[in-house]
């Protein structure tokens, strides 16, 4: 079954969101898919994944569970004996989804500390693990999934102002059938 047959339905608004994916997908933009709980989010963010032809991994991270002393960790990595309990060296989930996707599920509650790692990245086009002073450069399209668009976080105070300007991401609205 091809990606885009598992979105069920015959609709205007679903053939425009089966049209939309087929054109975004092979683009490089971070993605910011919009939708109510349970409209198939995930499922848009997988099928992007696959219509995108990257032949790296789909990484999924739950951006509310990215508390604030590990975020760096979780997202970036360590180098062994960077802190208390770090035996051995770690990618984290933004090198482990090299030449794939990142996948931040409740994107709308990324935290600022996230946030702010994440601009970094982007300004720096790369990342130090913790306790390493190599930089790394992987190649990791990024998408976020929430149930409201980023201005309204930008205006509820939940999204950096500097973070929300410089993602230049794409908003894909989902509300989607599912394919038995």
């Amino acid at each position: 079954m091809s990606a885009l047959a598992r979105l069920a339905g015959t609709s205007a608004s679903m053939q425009k969101l089966r049209r939309t994916l087929s054109i975004l997908a092979p683009k490089p933009s971070w993605l910011w898919i919009i939708g109510e709980t349970g409209t198939g989010k995930g499922l848009v963010a997988r099928i992007i994944h696959e219509l995108s032809r990257r032949p790296g991994r789909f990484v999924e991270l739950n951006s509310e569970r990215l508390k604030s002393g590990i975020v760096e960790s979780v997202l970036f990595g360590h180098a062994r004996g960077s802190f208390t309990g770090a035996d051995r060296d770690w990618k984290g989930r933004y090198e482990q989804a090299d030449r794939g996707t990142l996948f931040f599920s409740e994107g709308g509650r990324t935290r600022r500390r996230a946030q702010g790692l994440l601009l970094e990245l982007l300004d720096r086009r790369g990342f130090s693990p913790a306790g390493d002073e190599r930089v790394i450069r992987p190649d990791v399209r990024v998408l976020f999934a929430s149930s409201v668009t980023p201005l309204q976080l930008l205006q509820s105070g939940k999204l950096e102002e500097h973070f929300f300007y410089r993602l230049g991401a794409v908003e894909v609205v989902s509300s989607l059938k599912f394919a038995p």
